[in-house]
């Protein structure tokens, strides 16, 4: 076990990720409550997230690369996140905690210890960085940007990948202004939530995000101006009661290990489309 502490900070003093008001103090794999109502769990559980990645990686290959449409890549549906564990931090705050009208969130991961802290990671809307910043130095310099540098930095790019696979598969007699409002859409990179409404993440609306969501059928869709499923659909591994997330899966000695089923997924996948992985 780990230890775990809570802080609560505004203004000025939020932009260290040290300073605050300590809401809760204790360690990993525990339930604490918040000193102001609420109440904070983190260790490891069963990943909730679920998409084809490697699907997903083929398609995106093919644009970037081949300049070619294959949505066919999907029509297996192979969850890569099955059987994942992920170190999780689950935070249940009332709303009244939080304000009111429309709030923006976003999560960043820092280093501390040997002098300023450093920003090495962050996010706020899925899967922005798997499709819009799949180079070390784009999602380098992603993870370190606050989001209001987002528009200025970002636009451009998040623009360019819809344009062109949007020209690609043919969905739009105008592939660039289509690109241009998407990422107005998706930029900055925050959750936005309407505080005391459901939240959902779907074609519909953007408004927060539920674990069961299908995200990555939101965001392949928005990226080809029509319906793209990857054939992944939720699994029923969410509990009802907090911390929601399902126990952490256990891994036996003869099991592929996740990286081993993505890989020969991979290759199976490449040599049906007839092509060199």
């Amino acid at each position: 076990q780990q230890t775990l502490t809570v802080l609560r900070a505004e203004g000025e003093y939020a932009q260290s990720g040290t300073d605050g008001e300590q809401l809760a103090q204790g360690r990993t794999n525990e339930q604490i409550l918040l000193t102001r109502e609420g109440r904070v769990w983190a260790g490891l559980r069963s990943d909730a997230f679920y998409a084809d990645g490697v699907a997903a990686l083929v398609f995106q290959q093919a644009a970037l690369i081949q300049h070619t449409s294959m949505p066919n890549v999907f029509e297996q549906g192979f969850n890569v996140f099955e059987g994942r564990n992920v170190t999780s931090i689950v935070l249940e705050l009332p709303t009244s905690a939080l304000g009111q009208g429309v709030i923006g969130v976003w999560a960043t991961t820092s280093l501390h210890g040997h002098g300023m802290s450093v920003q090495i990671e962050r996010i706020g809307l899925p899967l922005i960085q798997p499709f819009f910043n799949i180079d070390d130095e784009r999602s380098e310099a992603h993870n370190r940007r606050q989001p209001r540098e987002d528009r200025e930095f970002g636009r451009p790019r998040v623009a360019e990948i819809v344009t062109l696979f949007t020209r690609l598969a043919g969905t739009t007699e105008s592939p660039e202004a289509y690109g241009q409002a998407v990422a107005d859409l998706l930029l900055p990179d925050i959750l936005h939530y309407r505080l005391g409404t459901p939240a959902s993440f779907s074609f519909a609306t953007l408004n927060g995000r539920r674990l069961t969501d299908d995200v990555a059928d939101v965001v392949l869709s928005l990226l080809v101006n029509s319906p793209l499923s990857d054939h992944v659909g939720y699994d029923g591994r969410i509990q009802p009661h907090f911390p929601y997330m399902a126990a952490a899966h256990t891994v036996t000695a003869d099991e592929p290990t996740v990286l081993a089923r993505a890989q020969a997924k991979a290759q199976a996948l490449m040599q049906s489309l007839g092509q060199a992985i």
